[in-house]
């Protein structure tokens, strides 16, 4: 039986804004952390509120800042282990067994090598992951007097300045 579910997002509100380094843009951009109320549904009725949430999203590319959008190494030798395995249990097979299978058996035998020394090549020469702490600490901190949003000049308070027309805090990136 298929069931349907997933989670809505209400009330979405800009809340604060940062310097902050995106590792999908591979860059260093302004971060915007939205306050939204969520709820679990099933079959597109709310069932389960789930609360308050706030989400820092990149102003350029809309991700998660400090989410990486590359696979990551080790799934990728995983895959090539995998791939190994399949093509080695080809050659387990004798094609006599199923003679209605020995052309994929054959196949199998002849291009399982090829893929596997392929991804493998791959894997080796793909780039190293970059190191967000790294990152982080070369990001300078917004120093503006002025709001992003509606270029009104910010208000200082405590613990942050804050925008008198929309509301929106300026931060800085925790400490590391």
């Amino acid at each position: 039986m298929l069931i349907l579910h997933g989670t809505y997002s209400w009330w979405r509100k800009l809340v604060a804004y940062r310097n902050d380094y995106c590792l999908t843009c591979s860059a260093e951009r302004m971060a915007f952390q939205h306050r939204t109320f969520d709820v679990h549904h099933v079959f597109w009725i709310p069932i389960l509120p789930l609360g308050l949430w706030k989400r820092w999203h990149c102003a350029e590319c809309g991700q998660d800042p400090h989410a990486s959008p590359r696979t990551r190494k080790s799934l990728k030798w995983a895959g090539v282990a995998c791939l190994a395995l399949f093509t080695l249990s080809a050659w387990m097979v004798s094609p006599a067994e199923k003679p209605e299978d020995a052309v994929f058996i054959w196949v199998v035998r002849l291009a399982g090598p090829l893929a596997t020394a392929w991804a493998a090549w791959a894997t080796l020469k793909s780039p190293a992951e970059e190191r967000l702490k790294d990152k982080l600490r070369a990001v300078r901190p917004l120093m503006d007097a002025d709001c992003p949003l509606c270029r009104v000049t910010l208000f200082p308070s405590e613990p942050a300045w804050h925008c008198p027309r929309c509301g929106i805090r300026r931060t800085a990136l925790p400490a590391a």
